[in-house]
């Protein structure tokens, strides 16, 4: 595999589509880990995105992007995010885990979907120890959420200094149907 340490972050722009990218570690990254920008196709796997001072992996209007069997933990913004239209993201048998700051209520979601991004998917992930929520749905966004955990997210860190952000395992501030699909979102065994 490749190891990046103390990079800043990777764009993957749409010039770089339909590929796989294996066993990647991004470690210590200044901004975003694995941000996808308008490209398409990319499979990410067996890969790690840790101690990041923004968010792990995210997903700004780009599409068709698998995130699988990999770890997004540790970021000081939210673990996973798609905005700007993104659209067909899919995370599974990911560990997204302890991300975000207690001293922001900005990020600090394990998963975000913002504005009209849709189909985007959770599946068997686990999402634990994330300082604001498991997942945090809003504006128009949709997909689906199916068989994931959600352990210990969310919290009120005012005892320690920080902020009281409780949202808990799945929050949601849907504004309508997603214009694209006609839909929201579902969840599914979890």
């Amino acid at each position: 595999g490749f190891t990046a340490s103390s990079i800043v972050g990777w764009d993957i722009r749409a010039v770089f589509s339909a590929g796989t990218m294996s066993a990647i570690t991004v470690d210590g990254a200044t901004g975003a880990g694995m941000q996808f920008l308008g490209g398409g196709g990319i499979v990410v796997t067996h890969s790690d995105v840790m101690n990041g001072d923004s968010t792990g992996i995210g997903v700004i209007g780009g599409h068709d992007v698998t995130v699988e069997l990999s770890s997004v933990h540790d970021n000081g913004g939210d673990g996973t995010s798609c905005s700007s239209g993104g659209y067909n993201v899919t995370y599974r048998y990911t560990d997204i885990e302890d991300n975000g700051n207690i001293l922001t209520t900005d990020s600090g979601d394990g998963g975000t979907a913002h504005d009209t991004c849709y189909n985007i998917n959770y599946d068997r992930c686990l999402l634990r120890g994330n300082t604001a929520s498991g997942v945090a749905m809003i504006q128009t966004s949709q997909g689906t959420i199916d068989s994931c955990r959600f352990i210990r997210n969310g919290g009120n860190w005012e005892a320690i200094s920080g902020l009281d952000q409780i949202r808990g395992g799945a929050y949601f501030s849907i504004t309508g149907a997603n214009p694209a699909t006609g839909t929201g979102w579902t969840l599914k065994y979890n």
